[in-house]
């Protein structure tokens, strides 16, 4: 084996007598390097802890430190004996050679650097003792300017952070090339030990902004060890800033914090945020901090009048919208008040807005609180709370008390079924058909159908089939019936074949019958050209019905018509009359027997009808 690779093998292994003895029989395999790291044997000693193999080559060449300073990383031993936690190697070598200190390996990183990444306190208590100016230095090659500061927090090592800041207490103020401290490097990471030490060093503006970054990374401790440490240098804050404090802190649910800040200035209460202009009852109501809404409240009850900047919200909403009902009974309990923000800018009162949210607990203290509401109507639409529900357990609550209100019209004549019909409610639908059996008499069976049909609720519409299955009997005003208007809306996909199928079978009659327009479903199918629905229906059909879709049916869909007259041609054979035969035939281009004859037009059949009508 090559001497060389002998010595490093010994040298790893810390094999000094072995090392010893290869260098008395070839003293100049000292300076060799392997092949692959290009590391000399004192760089191997270094990085495994061999002191004594390390005292052994610097004792045989003093000056082969210097030599050693460079391999594949451009890393000095130095920078292994740091990085590997080896206290006693660093003093021995920093010793032989001071300048080492500030060498960089390939990542711009020098021994304190490593050192601190990997925790050891004590390479770096032997560093900043040997040159004290190193803590503050920042890596020539090293863009992101971080100090060994902002390092030690990254990392988390808070006995290292400690270590420096006492070397070195400037180093709180030092800023990256992101204009952040290490105190914002902790906040981000949210490590709160790491926080509360920072703050015990003498802060400029960083706290400031590092509260930002607490709340938007939702560290709540740290918010609180923020504001503690804001609040104890309050004569130092403007007003614009503890206004921003005392936001923060009833959101978050500080109570304590908040009381300070009101204490030292108590018209901070009525300040807003300038985006939303929601003051601090709005944010405490929104965190659900109850012991913040009950300080707010006896320091001033008036601020519960306020609305956000969009003009919609008080306190009371949020906290009905939001189904805090602790804090609803709170702000309740202050009736004058409630009484003068029951409608929101929308006209839509709190009752309405709480049922709407499906929140049971709340509509039923509210009606405890104020009964006058369950007739409250909205200004724009007159709809009542029922027309809101969003639960079956709402709506029973609603009706349980003014059972009335199921019968009740808004502005364009629609119940709370149709608007849970609308809405796809399913559950308020099944609740109101089982408890409320008249729901559906009259015209108001078809009417929920079809606003069933108009906003693709077929499951909602299969539905009231079910509990009602004479609404396919039923016309409206118009003539139209269930079948005439559900093919009305084929095109657009908005239900299944499968369903009108089941409506046409439920009814087949419906087929002949024709709206005021003059259509019939067989008319409207063709033309929409729904290939399925015609031949679901042409069986159907009798004389009237093709004479009619004959003077129906226009230019665009008279080959579509031709292929239906033709297959059905044997059946008309026998109970269309001669006279009826001969329109037809023309029509189609058939003679009276159904023997081809020459095609025309139907303008000039037409005129032909048009002469022979004159001349008898």
């Amino acid at each position: 084996m090559d001497c060389s690779i002998s010595l490093h093998l010994a040298c790893v292994l810390g094999r000094d007598k072995l090392v010893e003895h290869l260098l008395a029989e070839c003293p100049a395999i000292i300076h060799a390097m392997d092949s692959v790291n290009k590391l000399t044997a004192l760089h191997a000693a270094a990085k495994h802890g061999h002191e004594k193999v390390v005292s052994l080559l610097l004792a045989r060449s003093p000056t082969f430190l210097i030599a050693a300073k460079t391999s594949r990383e451009f890393r000095t031993p130095l920078h292994f004996a740091a990085e590997n936690g080896h206290h006693m190697i660093v003093a021995r070598l920093l010793a032989h050679s001071s300048d080492l200190i500030d060498a960089q390996d390939s990542d711009n990183k020098t021994a304190l650097q490593l050192a601190v990444e990997r925790g050891h306190h004590l390479v770096v208590a032997q560093l900043l003792a040997h040159k004290p100016s190193l803590g503050a230095v920042v890596a020539d090659g090293d863009q992101s300017k971080q100090t060994v500061l902002h390092l030690a927090v990254e990392k988390g090592h808070r006995d290292i952070v400690a270590q420096l800041l006492a070397h070195n207490p400037s180093l709180v103020e030092a800023k990256d090339t992101n204009e952040q401290t290490a105190l914002h490097v902790a906040v981000k990471n949210g490590q709160d030990d790491i926080v509360e030490h920072l703050l015990a060093y003498k802060l400029k503006d960083n706290d400031q902004t590092a509260l930002d970054l607490a709340v938007s990374c939702g560290h709540q401790k740290i918010v609180g060890q923020l504001l503690t440490h804001l609040v104890s240098n309050i004569a130092d804050c403007s007003r614009k800033y503890l206004a921003y404090f005392l936001h923060i802190a009833a959101k978050g649910g500080h109570d304590v914090i908040v009381a300070q800040l009101l204490a030292h200035n108590p018209a901070l209460i009525n300040t807003r945020n300038a985006a939303s202009g929601r003051t601090a009852l709005h944010l405490a109501v929104m965190g659900g901090c109850n012991k913040v809404v009950a300080l707010l409240l006896a320091q001033n009850p008036s601020t519960l009048n306020a609305l956000d900047s969009a003009g919609k919200n008080s306190a009371v909403h949020l906290a009905v919208f939001g189904g805090r009902n602790e804090i609803a009974k709170q702000l309740l309990a202050h009736k004058s008040i409630v009484q003068e923000c029951e409608a929101d800018a929308e006209g839509c009162r709190l009752l309405h807005r709480a049922a709407s949210h499906c929140n049971c607990e709340v509509v039923a203290l509210l009606l405890t609180h104020s009964p006058f509401l369950i007739d409250a109507r909205t200004a724009e639409h007159g709809r009542t709370a029922l027309h809101y529900a969003g639960s079956s357990e709402v709506a029973a609550e609603l009706l349980a008390r003014d059972p009335t209100l199921i019968d009740v019209e808004d502005a364009k004549s629609e119940t709370a079924l149709d608007s849970a019909v609308k809405s796809g409610n399913t559950d308020v639908v099944t609740w109101i058909l089982a408890h409320c059996p008249t729901t559906l008499e009259g015209s108001r069976g078809l009417n929920a159908m079809k606003h069933a049909i108009d906003y693709s609720k077929e499951h909602i519409a299969e539905m009231l089939l079910a509990h009602k299955p004479g609404l396919v009997f039923e016309a409206d005003q118009f003539g139209v019936t269930v079948l005439l208007y559900v093919l009305s809306f084929i095109t657009p996909q908005r239900l299944s074949e499968k369903f009108i199928t089941k409506v046409w079978k439920m009814n087949t009659n419906a087929v002949h019958i024709a709206g005021c327009s003059g259509n019939t479903p067989f008319v409207v199918a063709l033309s929409q050209r729904v290939m399925w629905a015609i031949e679901l229906m042409q069986w159907q059909l009798n004389p009237d019905d093709i004479q009619w879709a004959c003077e129906r049916v226009h230019a665009p869909f008279d080959e579509l018509f031709k292929s239906v007259i033709e297959q059905q041609m044997t059946l008309l054979l026998q109970v269309l009359n001669q006279d009826m035969m001969c329109m037809i035939g023309e029509y189609v281009g058939f003679g009276a027997l159904g023997r081809p004859s020459n095609k025309r037009t139907r303008k000039q059949s037409t005129r032909k009808n048009k002469s022979r009508a004159v001349r008898s």
